[in-house]
């Protein structure tokens, strides 16, 4: 009896182990399996892979191990995963590299760095998850519930926060200066413009090309550089910026503000925008223009941006053409954030050395340029 029991039970046993090995090895769940389960099932593998490597290496005698180690440049010891700007992704692919950066650190081979506005983070959370990070403390059937906060969220992933300093004004104007000067030097050494090809090219290939006035496409005939500039040199000289204008550029580093593609983009469409045509070729350019047109360059990069639809309101009006910018500056009923901010521009501009240019600005010299700077600008898309 004892016997028999046995015998059915070691049966049933053996039959359990064998079903469970065979619908592990049928292809029936595989194919059904998602993405982030392979993913993890492969670093399973490449994670035990990894420390059995470690594990024979450590068997071997030193003077062996030394020797192995030489063949290689540099011994892998772990995974560095950079990923960066990833506030530049959707929502939905933020939340999914999250989860995906989640999965990766549960193998230690693995060291991840992510280089992320926080504030993007949040709003991709609130957006995926509304009911756990949503600011409500019952769902639609009136029931209650827990509020996640984001923090707690990303504290299960990450375990050390970094937050990059801001830069001061000091090193805004240091790298003004050094984009502005960087590009010069390259156009002076003939880096920056291949003035053979450039004069080559354009003698060879004189066809038809697209050209953009305002909102209306024109095909024009390609001038020969001749007809605007004596030379390819002329041409590249305009690039060039001058110490005055370097100086003046680094008037408005409040203005700017601090975020590094603000900068390159400040000087780097000053740089066009002083090479084209509009600008150029205006015979009657005085010195009070160059200090309006970076101003109105340097409005929409930064903490200011909201001053300009009430600024364009301003010199637009017939009645404030002949006012210098001061009038518009001065808060009227000193309530707002309108009236806050023209304060603090003009608190910004009075402590410049451009302010005496500036400040007597009359409307009408910003009107004129106004049109051609928007065209350089996300606002006006």
């Amino acid at each position: 009896m004892d016997i028999e029991f046995k015998i059915n039970h070691a049966l049933a046993t053996e039959s359990l182990y064998s079903f469970i090995d065979k619908r592990s090895k049928s292809e029936d769940y595989k194919k059904h399996l998602g993405i982030i389960s392979i993913i993890r099932k492969d670093f399973e593998t490449l994670n035990g892979l990894f420390v059995d490597h470690h594990e024979e290496i450590d068997k071997v005698a030193d003077d062996l191990r030394q020797k192995f180690r030489k063949k290689f440049r540099q011994p892998l010891e772990r995974i560095i995963l950079y990923i960066d700007d990833l506030d530049r992704c959707p929502e939905d692919s933020v939340v999914q590299v999250l989860e995906a950066v989640n999965l990766l650190m549960a193998f230690p081979l693995f060291v991840v760095i992510v280089g992320v506005d926080p504030r993007w983070v949040k709003n991709a959370l609130i957006k995926k998850h509304a009911i756990q990070f949503a600011n409500y403390s019952v769902d639609h059937l009136g029931r209650e519930f827990d509020v996640i906060d984001p923090s707690n969220y990303l504290e299960k992933i990450f375990q050390i926060p970094f937050r990059l300093k801001e830069a001061k004004d000091v090193n805004v104007r240091e790298m003004i200066k050094e984009l502005a000067n960087l590009k010069s030097r390259s156009v002076e050494k003939g880096v920056a413009i291949d003035l053979t090809d450039a004069q080559s090219a354009l003698q060879e290939d004189e066809k038809p090309t697209l050209s953009s006035k305002g909102n209306n496409i024109i095909i024009n005939d390609v001038l020969t550089i001749s007809e605007d500039y004596a030379t390819i040199e002329e041409l590249a000289e305009l690039f060039v910026l001058t110490n005055e204008e370097v100086a003046l550029m680094q008037d408005m580093s409040e203005i700017v503000g601090n975020n590094p593609r603000a900068i390159k983009r400040f000087v780097n469409t000053f740089r066009i925008a002083k090479a084209h045509g509009e600008l150029s070729n205006d015979v009657a350019f005085s010195d009070r223009e160059l200090p309006a047109i970076l101003l109105l360059l340097a409005l929409p990069l930064g903490k200011y941006r909201a001053l300009l639809p009430s600024f364009e309101m301003y010199i637009e009006k017939g009645e404030n053409i002949n006012n210098p910018i001061t009038s518009y500056l001065q808060p009227i009923h000193k309530i707002g954030l309108l009236d806050e901010l023209k304060h603090k521009l003009n608190v910004t501009l009075s402590v410049k050395g451009s302010f005496g240019l500036i400040g007597g600005t009359q409307s009408s010299i910003f009107l004129k340029h106004i049109s051609f700077i928007k065209r350089f600008t996300f606002d006006n898309i």
